[in-house]
């Protein structure tokens, strides 16, 4: 079996840490290089193949979000560092090769960029919203204060 046709890189750029995938075989040409724009545009389709092959992965990318897309790369923002080593696996990014070759989406370099000061933040919801009763939500403020 031939050696994976992709590899990880670290580096650090506007304060945001990224992980950097890119290292296409010699046998890939330009030609070959898929449209980042139309991964974005086919994510869901993306994700329901990643999830057959593999449910854990699909989650991961599931909590990412697609930002760019160019010709020959996708960057993704992660929130956790943990997602990011994971996703730069080189398992995983065959992987994620492997599904957009079936997609005929041609080689992209995905660009896992870490969004350390932006986690996803719950929900809050005030006391009336929660009880539905803004009356007895006042009365229960007060007295809780």
């Amino acid at each position: 079996m031939q050696d994976s046709p992709v590899s990880a890189s670290i580096k650090t750029a506007n304060k945001n840490k990224s992980a950097s995938i890119f290292n296409p075989p010699s046998s890939i040409s330009t030609s070959d290089l898929g449209d980042g724009q139309v991964v974005i545009s086919q994510w869901e389709k993306f994700l329901n193949l990643i999830e057959k092959k593999n449910s854990t992965i699909a989650a991961l990318l599931r909590s990412a979000k697609p930002t760019r897309g160019d010709r020959g790369k996708v960057v993704v923002e992660v929130y956790y560092r943990f997602h990011q080593e994971q996703l730069t696996n080189p398992k995983i990014l065959n992987l994620i090769q492997d599904v957009l070759s079936a997609l005929s989406l041609g080689f992209v370099e995905f660009e896992f960029v870490l969004k350390e000061n932006e986690k996803p933040k719950p929900k809050s919801r005030s006391i009336e919203t929660i009880m539905h009763k803004p009356q007895l939500a006042k009365v229960a403020a007060e007295v809780l204060t």
